[in-house]
Parts: structure tokens; C-alpha cells; sequence
């Protein structure tokens, strides 16, 4: 027996002494045999896992392939192939991307200097000619759906090999979280990327088939550290049912937006469920039209509907996934106050508003909104029924919707907005700011809302590259439209919850992207 442990002594020792010679000397050679039998990768130095295919499950497919597009659904799929000059992380700071860094030169110049050692997938160099291309196509072409937020930018321009230097018309305080959305791709395959998309990022396209699946596989020419799964599939799975049966089987790995009254369910599945504020807010909006029959255009009816709606009862719905709003930014929103008054729920309050203009009042009002909100469109009829207001609510398509209130044609109307960026002047430029004929301000300005002076102050903000002066004129523009000119009413910010197999480690990130690269 001591002979056996002598010489098994002798044989660990010589092992580990074949290592740490190979280590020193021949370190290649040792990572080739360590990924060759799928032990770790050379850049990673973790566990390249190949015996397991990575499964996100959405509940909506991609529309396009087009690196312009400004979809999100789109965008959750395609921030695994293609990457920007700057990315946001996961709490939506701005961080380098294919730039390995950048700078303000003046007011409306900036400087990228382009990381060296890119490649695409398809095994060509990153060069300043692909940038240039890529933000050409964001900016002019007809079917960009970015343009109009890159609309600042007057001219993008090669400096030398590495550098690029944009120049803005006027100063942009948000200039390198819109790059952010520029997706750069080689520009001799400009024409093959609607079928097979081609960047830079840790994944590469395998194949698509419409409607079901998008797959995947880990890019080992990528300059970053690899993703940790070899491959992975971003599936479509439209019904609700399919996604439990399949959740409950464990064929998902990550299941994006879970139905709250689902969530019991899928914890029993084993399941662990994560929640993220979602960057949305929900809100109703008057139509300050003045013409004679508009309730709205009487200030004292809308600081009623203030007080009118019950917004614990609304959030109660939501089983405590969802916060009540007395804004139109959510927390963490650069542009919230904390200053901003909140409209406690005051029948009493409401009624005597609206006896100061109709003392024998029995108002009627129609709501615009989309079909899939009929539980909160009762609960919001009930309200105004109980204050003597009979609403009636007219449920629209989506596409329908959006046109309505782009033309000024609903006299009151549910929506919601996301703040992509983290960011509320999305929301001020194209919401509170009066339409302009060039279409860069006012786009979705439903409540034919015009003040000039609030104009003047939204345009400013933009300009303004100090931080701490921008968000004290954010406020004070929050304060206007809420308080003083009572543009809506704030209702709700709701989370987004993801369902988590057992085994599989991942954080949401503020944006709400599921990228494959962030699993572990």
C-alpha cells in the first residue's frame, strides 16, 4: 500500500511539473490543448461551455435586420452582433465601445479615436471608412429609423486612420449616448446585411428563421473578453401558454417580460424572477385645442383629473410591480424632481375644480388608447363615473393610435413612454415642445400644446454640457408641465420582470436588453 501512494506522489509531481514547464515555456501550446478538448478559451480564461445552447425566449420577433433600426425587439437581437462607438453599460453610464476613447473638443465638435485590432466576422478589418459608411446610412438613408435622432450632427469626417470628428449644429449634451446607436458594419457588405447581419460584436449570425428563432454562435475573433456560451438562440414563442409549457420543461434558459399574473406560476417551475424599473411611464394627456366644446382647455378641469384618479388603486392591479408617477420621468430618469408636488387622490378637491366651471356638471370625455388595457381602461371608467364624468374608451391598434395622436385628433388619451436613454428630453422634444414644419420638434405632440417661452427652455437644455445646470433646467420645465400648465396626468412607472432557469446567472440591465454575452 505505502508503494502505491509513493508512486502516486510520483506521478502527481510529474504531472504538475509537465505543467508548469508548458506554462512557462510553451504557454500556446498549453491553450491549444485546453480549447481543443473545450476547457477554457485563450482570451477568457473561464469555461467555454459548448455542451449547452443558450435559450432567450421573447415574445415578439425582429422586423428587420437593418442596423437603423430603432426597435427595440429589434435592437435586443442585434446588440449581440453589432456594435457602436460607445455603448451604455447596464446602468446606462456611457462607456467605449469601438472607440477606445472620445472627447469634446469644443461645443460642437467631438473626437473618436477607433480601437486598433477589430475585425469583422467576416474576418475583414475595422476601418475608418466602415464608420464612416454606417453613420451615412443612419443619417441619409430614407429607411433609417435614427435619423431624426442624429439630426444634430452637420458633418462626420475623417481626421486621419484612427479618428473620426463630428461636428453638431448646436451643442448636444447627449451627443455620445445617440452614437451609441449607430451600429457600424463593413462597408463593401452594405448591401448583404438585411440578410445576414455583419459586425463586430462577441456573437455572429448562424441563421434566422422568421418567427421562431435567431441563432447565434460566440465570435473568437472578438477584440473583448468571449461570451460564455459558445451559442445561443434568441427565440420567438408569441402565445403565453407556450412560454410556461416550455419554461416549465426547461427548454428557457431567459425568459424576457413575464405577465405578472404569471409570476407565481414560474416561481413554481423553479424559476427565479428578476425585476427592473422599465424605463416607461404611463400617463394620460388633455388636448389643450380651444375650441368650445374641449372640457380640457379649462385649466381647472384638468388640475381635477389631478386629484380624480386613484392611482393606488391602479398600481394595486399591478401586484406591487409598478409605482405610482406624479411626473412624466420614472426614477433614475435624468430630469426627475424631487420637487415636483404629488396629487393625492382627493374626490372632494376634484369635484369643487369642476363646479368652478360648470356648477350642474355631468361631464363627458372620450379616451383614446391601444387594445390590451381593458382591465385599467375599467378601473379608469369606474373613477370618472364615481367623480360624475362618463368616460367612454375607444381601443385602437397600435399603428392606428400612433397616427391620432401625431395629428392632434384625440381629445384625451392613455399612453406610455420609454426613456431610452435614461434620459427625459426624448420626451420633452417630441411631447411638450410645439410641432415645427421641419418635423425636429413636436412630433407626437398630441395636445396641441404651443408655449414658447417652454419652447425656448427645451431647446436650451439640450445645449447645456454642464450636468448640474441641465438638470436644474429639466426641473424647472417638469415643474411647468406638470404643475403650472397641467399638460396630463402622471399614473405609473412600471417594473419589467424576467424569469431565470436555476443555474444560469444573470443581472437585468436598465435598458432591458437580454445580451447573451452578460450570462453566465
Amino acid at each position: 500500500m505505502k508503494s502505491f501512494f509513493k508512486f502516486l506522489g510520483i506521478t502527481i509531481f510529474i504531472l504538475v511539473l509537465i505543467f508548469v514547464t508548458l506554462k512557462i515555456f510553451q504557454p500556446k501550446l498549453l491553450d491549444m490543448i485546453f480549447m481543443k478538448v473545450g476547457i477554457y478559451d485563450q482570451k477568457s480564461e473561464e469555461l467555454l461551455i459548448e455542451n449547452h445552447e443558450l435559450s432567450i425566449v421573447y415574445s415578439g420577433d425582429l422586423s428587420s435586420f437593418d442596423p437603423t433600426t430603432y426597435s427595440h425587439s429589434d435592437r435586443a437581437r442585434l446588440l449581440n452582433i453589432y456594435e457602436g462607438l460607445t455603448k451604455l453599460d447596464r446602468n446606462m453610464g456611457i462607456i467605449p465601445g469601438l472607440a477606445k476613447s472620445f472627447g469634446i473638443l469644443n461645443d460642437l465638435e467631438w473626437e473618436f479615436t477607433l480601437r486598433q485590432g477589430v475585425r469583422f466576422h467576416d474576418g475583414t478589418d475595422l476601418e475608418i471608412e466602415d464608420v464612416i459608411a454606417s453613420f451615412d446610412k443612419a443619417l441619409y438613408d430614407q429607411n433609417s429609423k435614427i435619423a431624426s435622432l442624429l439630426s444634430n450632427i452637420k458633418k462626420v469626417e475623417k481626421v486621419n486612420k484612427q479618428t473620426i470628428k463630428i461636428k453638431t449644429l448646436v451643442p448636444d449634451a447627449l451627443l455620445p449616448a445617440k452614437i451609441a446607436t449607430v451600429l457600424i458594419f463593413p462597408s463593401e457588405k452594405k448591401d448583404l446585411i438585411y440578410k445576414e447581419p455583419i459586425g463586430t460584436g462577441p456573437y455572429k449570425f448562424v441563421n434566422y428563421q422568421e418567427n421562431n428563432f435567431l441563432k447565434l454562435e460566440a465570435f473568437d475573433g472578438y477584440w473583448g473578453k468571449l461570451p460564455k456560451y459558445k451559442y445561443a438562440t434568441l427565440n420567438t414563442v408569441f402565445l403565453k401558454e407556450e412560454r410556461l409549457a416550455q419554461m416549465n420543461e426547461g427548454l428557457i434558459d431567459i425568459l424576457d417580460n413575464v405577465p405578472i399574473y404569471y409570476v407565481d406560476e414560474v416561481k413554481n417551475f423553479g424559476a427565479k424572477i428578476y425585476r427592473k424599473p422599465s424605463l416607461e411611464v404611463s400617463f394620460l394627456m388633455f388636448n389643450l385645442d380651444d375650441k368650445e366644446n374641449n372640457i380640457f382647455k379649462h385649466k381647472q378641469i384638468r388640475e381635477a383629473f389631478l386629484y380624480a384618479i386613484n392611482k393606488e388603486e391602479i398600481v394595486s392591479l399591478m401586484k406591487g410591480y409598478a409605482a405610482v408617477s406624479n411626473q412624466f420621468a420614472g426614477r433614475g430618469i435624468l430630469g426627475y424632481s424631487s420637487a415636483i408636488k404629488n396629487f393625492k387622490y382627493d374626490k372632494k378637491r376634484a369635484q369643487e375644480l369642476i363646479k368652478r366651471v360648470d356648477p350642474f356638471y355631468r361631464l363627458n370625455a372620450q379616451m383614446d388608447t391601444v387594445k390590451g388595457v381593458e382591465v385599467l381602461g375599467d378601473l379608469l371608467k369606474n373613477q370618472m363615473f364615481e367623480l360624475g364624468i362618463d368616460l367612454n374608451i375607444n381601443y385602437m391598434e397600435q399603428v392606428e393610435f400612433q397616427k391620432k395622436i401625431s395629428k392632434g385628433e384625440s381629445n384625451f388619451y392613455l399612453l406610455n413612454w420609454k426613456y431610452d436613454f435614461g434620459d427625459i428630453s426624448d420626451f420633452l422634444t417630441s411631447i411638450a415642445h410645439s410641432k415645427t414644419e421641419d418635423g425636429k420638434y413636436g412630433q407626437y405632440n398630441g395636445t396641441l400644446y404651443k408655449n414658447s417661452v417652454l419652447d425656448k427652455m427645451i431647446e436650451e437644455s439640450e445645449q447645456l454640457i454642464d450636468t448640474d445646470k441641465r438638470i436644474k433646467k429639466l426641473n424647472e420645465i417638469m415643474k411647468k408641465i406638470v404643475e403650472d400648465d397641467i399638460l396630463g396626468v402622471p399614473l405609473f412607472e412600471t417594473d419589467v420582470l424576467y424569469a431565470v432557469k436555476n443555474g444560469i446567472f444573470w443581472e437585468p440591465r436598465m435598458d432591458g436588453y437580454i445580451l447573451a454575452t452578460d450570462v453566465k
